[in-house]
């Protein structure tokens, strides 16, 4: 049996919404030992200390990826287990997801990190695997969300029904292969919040396969705090800008790799009207 560690970040979250993912966690067909990571600016979810259930660590909020990264080093994750899933808050699942997905990454030595589905609560997808962005590709996602023009950058016309290479993947669920992180290292949290994911399976790819899984899948509840709160915002603006600085506005790579992604994808998508 396979040995997991999850982190969750967490903000201001809700206590309701906290429990429901600590239950879908502790739920799991397979055990794992649960870690919460507490950027709260106050010690409303302090609580959590008590509970049996998490190992509660408090933060003093250097963001998203370096938050999962202090559980990872302070409780040395990453050389006690083969895996480790990084999740948000506003997760649920069913209990036989993970024990399936360690099941797929045992039978495939050469995955370094994979994500599930991703669904809405009315059970619509959400289109969390997308092709690597160009900088043309955020402004219109961030200005203009309801353009035809982000159905080709979502993919939002083509969903697989079998395990496919996507390297732009979202943090919201995040299962890595341990040996995987240390040898391309954590998230680079420079960023704060935003595009850390990205970052981080982009080196992946760059040695090992990121793969999108649609035999699992999880429910999100994407808030998309980022365009209500000025403040997320400013940082999505700047974590793209830092992102297109370390990889390229003008990216050749980017290219490529968005190119053999919509062929393998189109192989295993049924086309959606």
């Amino acid at each position: 049996m396979s040995n997991i560690s999850i982190s969750i970040v967490l903000h201001n979250t809700y206590k309701g919404e906290l429990n429901e993912v600590i239950s879908s966690c502790v739920n799991s067909s397979i055990p794992v030992d649960i870690f919460l990571i507490d950027n709260s600016p106050n010690d409303k979810l302090s609580c959590f200390k008590e509970d049996a259930r998490v190992t509660y660590l408090k933060s003093d909020n250097n963001g998203f990826g370096a938050g999962h990264n202090l559980a990872i080093n302070k409780h040395k994750l990453l050389e006690k287990n083969d895996y480790h899933l990084v999740m948000n808050p506003d997760i649920k699942f069913s209990s036989e997801i993970i024990n399936n997905i360690a099941d797929y990454m045992n039978n495939n030595q050469d995955i370094g990190v994979l994500m599930p589905r991703i669904v809405n609560r009315d059970g619509s997808i959400q289109y969390s695997r997308r092709l690597l962005p160009s900088p043309l590709d955020i402004v219109i996602k961030r200005f203009f969300p309801k353009a035809s023009y982000n159905s080709s950058y979502e993919m939002t016309n083509m969903e697989p029904n079998d395990p496919v290479e996507i390297v732009a993947l979202c943090g919201c669920f995040l299962f890595f292969r341990t040996e995987v992180l240390k040898s391309v290292g954590l998230f680079d949290d420079r960023y704060f919040m935003y595009f850390e994911d990205y970052d981080l399976c982009r080196r992946i790819s760059e040695k090992y396969k990121t793969t999108y899984f649609p035999y699992g899948e999880v429910i999100h509840g994407d808030h998309g705090e980022h365009r209500k709160n000025k403040k997320l915002f400013f940082y999505a603006i700047r974590a793209a800008l830092r992102y297109f600085n370390k990889w390229g506005y003008i990216d050749k790579s980017r290219n490529k790799i968005n190119i053999k992604t919509l062929q393998q994808v189109k192989k295993s998508s049924k086309q959606i009207k």
